[in-house]
């Protein structure tokens, strides 16, 4: 081979390297940013699920919700099933707007934390239903039944919340 074709096939090669390695380093670059991206937008949808999660039971307990189902449990015309509770309470359908506004990025929760996190809010839900005006328990009253129930349910929103907030 002669002197000239050795070198065009080292330069060439030379480009063809240049080319891998510029494609390499560029590929793994692209690769960590968007990866840093998506662990900071998780961590930041996470902090503000479990930090509604955690304001919302700080409201149960400082309203005392689950003391005033289980207080109106012992009341005797309650206990005997011979009378209804007329309970009201003014809660906004929108009792939690950064679940409601992010519904789309709770999976990146993972699937635990998700079906948690979800459960929590349904349970929730469930609850402020019956406290509606056009309810059957809002038109009828609260029953013994649906006052235990209400209370099942409120106990396990707190521990769905409890676990979703002390998790790591």
């Amino acid at each position: 081979m002669e002197i000239t074709t050795v070198n065009q096939l080292i330069a060439a090669g030379a480009g063809l390297f240049g080319v891998l390695v510029g494609g390499a380093v560029t590929a793994t670059v692209n690769y960590r940013v968007e990866n840093a991206k998506r662990r900071y937008e998780k961590e930041s949808f996470e902090a503000g699920f479990i930090a509604e999660v955690d304001a919302l039971l700080m409201i149960i307990e400082k309203r005392r919700y689950l003391d005033f189902f289980t207080e109106f449990l012992k009341m005797p015309e309650i206990l005997s099933g011979g009378s209804q509770a007329m309970l009201y309470a003014l809660i906004p359908d929108n009792y939690a707007p950064f679940y409601q506004n992010n519904m789309s990025k709770v999976g990146l929760l993972g699937p635990e934390k998700s079906s948690k996190l979800i459960q929590f809010h349904q349970i929730l839900t469930a609850i402020i239903q019956d406290f509606k005006p056009d309810s059957y328990v809002g038109q009828h009253g609260f029953e013994k039944e649906a006052l235990e129930e209400n209370l099942h349910l409120l106990e396990m929103a707190i521990s769905l919340g409890n676990e979703l907030t002390t998790q790591g």
